[in-house]
C-alpha cells in the first residue's frame, strides 16, 4: 500500500520525502534546517517500533522508539521519541500515514 505522510513535531518544520511502512518496519526520510535524515525502526510485535536516525546515514547514537496506532480509515500514526546517547538530547516525534488510492495505468 502506497502512503502519504506528514511529520509532526514541535521543535521543527520536517518535510517528509519518502517512506515505506511494512509489517515489521518503517523507514522515513526528510528534509529540515538539518539537511537530509533517515531513520530506520523495526519491531517485533507490530505496536512498539525501536531503531535509529541520522544525517543522512543511521548514527548508533541517535534512537527512536514508536508506538503504532492504527485508524478504522487506513491511518497509521507512529507516535514517540528520539534521543541521543551522545549529547543528551531528545523529543517528542511522529509521523501521520495517510493511506493513497492505487494509481491505474
Amino acid at each position: 500500500m502506497q502512503f502519504s505522510a506528514e511529520c509532526l513535531s514541535c521543535e521543527s518544520s520536517y518535510r517528509v520525502t519518502g517512506i515505506a511502512c511494512g509489517p515489521d518496519r518503517l523507514s522515513v526520510d526528510w528534509v529540515d534546517e538539518g539537511g537530509t535524515g533517515h531513520l530506520e525502526a523495526g519491531t517485533a510485535d507490530g505496536v512498539t517500533y525501536a531503531g535509529h536516525y541520522g544525517y543522512p546515514q543511521l548514527d548508533d547514537h541517535r534512537r527512536v522508539r514508536f508506538t503504532l496506532f492504527r485508524s478504522a480509515a487506513g491511518e497509521l500514526l507512529f507516535v514517540g521519541r528520539w534521543w541521543n546517547t551522545a549529547d543528551g538530547g531528545g523529543g517528542e516525534w511522529a509521523f501521520r500515514l495517510t493511506p493513497q488510492p492505487a494509481v491505474q495505468a
